[in-house]
């Protein structure tokens, strides 16, 4: 059989048929997701395709092996993307957060818990993401960051007399928003395994192509070995064609030969049966002639 059964697809990729969730506020997050879909769709129609013979299979991974390399490197590239995007994302959420736990320190901490998601998933070292930001800031006084706080919150949402609301409200939107967090970040993890595990697999079936390849070389001799055997043969059989025609035109020579020599033969029959006529004919004049003379005699002495 060909392909695996879409039943049987969906029981041994449930990790990827069960986690389309589609974004609606970033355009760019689902074009990025749909690419790495159809990437994905793609890499589990090459590892599904079968062959029925070994040697089958092992052109099928030399001709698939470039492709499904070329995609693990752009769904590799893609997962980067979106992580480095999300890091980023994950960085200003903590400067406004900062700048927010400055203006109201009565109303936002100012430190983000050890279990906090935007804590835990930071992919890359803040200082150096945000090292120019904090050289920026750190000249400024207490009250021109409160003042620039203040600002950004009146224009986030506003008006001052909303300032302290919203702030509640950003603070359980990040409580809210930490189980969802720590789902992407479980689902990254089990990208990123689902990648190591389809490396190895990669790697094994690198080692039964090689193995393959080696098989292929044995029958590509053999085969070889046969077809210069086979070359032998067809040449003997074309000397044997030859000797046979030539045996055949002499017969046929032979045999008008002896034809000729069978038609001389009954001609000359024939003619010696003519002399045997003509000889018993003389002869019987002959006789006939001794008797008149030996008449002729006998009359004479009487």
């Amino acid at each position: 059989m060909a392909t695996l059964l879409h039943s049987e697809s969906r029981r041994l990729y449930s990790w990827w048929w069960d986690s389309h969730n589609t974004p609606k506020n970033s355009k760019w997050l689902q074009e990025n997701l749909t690419d790495m879909d159809g990437k994905v769709k793609m890499m589990i129609k090459l590892i599904e395709e079968d062959a029925d013979s070994f040697a089958r299979k092992a052109e099928m991974y030399y001709k698939k092996r470039p492709e499904l390399m070329k995609l693990v490197e752009e769904f590799y590239r893609a997962y980067r993307a979106l992580a480095e995007r999300y890091n980023h994302a994950t960085g200003e959420l903590r400067h406004a957060r900062r700048t927010i736990a400055k203006a109201f320190p009565d109303e936002v901490p100012l430190e983000l818990g050890e279990d906090s998601p935007l804590k835990s998933l930071a992919l890359f070292d803040e200082d150096d993401l945000f090292e120019n930001t904090n050289e920026r800031h750190k000249e400024d006084s207490d009250r021109g960051t409160r003042m620039r706080g203040l600002k950004q919150l009146q224009e986030m949402f506003g008006g001052k007399e909303t300032v302290v609301q919203s702030s509640k409200s950003a603070d359980e939107w990040v409580r809210r928003g930490q189980k969802p967090e720590k789902d992407r970040e479980e689902s990254f993890h089990d990208e990123l395994l689902q990648l190591a595990t389809l490396k190895d697999k990669i790697l094994r079936e690198t080692e039964r192509a090689e193995k393959a390849e080696i098989d292929v070389q044995g029958l590509k001799k053999a085969l070889a070995d046969l077809r210069a055997e086979k070359e032998d043969v067809v040449f003997k059989y074309q000397e044997c064609l030859e000797k046979l025609s030539k045996i055949e035109g002499e017969l046929n020579n032979a045999q008008k030969h002896s034809m000729r020599l069978n038609e001389k033969a009954g001609r000359a029959e024939i003619e010696v049966q003519t002399l045997k006529e003509a000889l018993i004919q003389l002869e019987a004049e002959k006789n006939a002639g001794m008797v008149k003379q030996e008449e002729y005699l006998y009359s004479k002495k009487i």
